[in-house]
């Protein structure tokens, strides 16, 4: 996993060998309310 920030959000890269069902249930559950988690589209999460 790797972070780049930018202006205004910071871009979180996943390997796509990881799980990312279990990536995303992480990150909804460690980043404070009010912070959009945005998925590529095509994503299927």
């Amino acid at each position: 996993m790797s972070f780049v920030q930018e202006d205004d959000a910071v871009l979180i890269f996943v390997d796509a060998r990881s799980d990312l069902f279990r990536t995303k249930e992480i990150m909804m559950a460690v980043l404070p309310s009010g912070i959009d988690v945005v998925w590529p589209p095509g994503s299927e999460l």
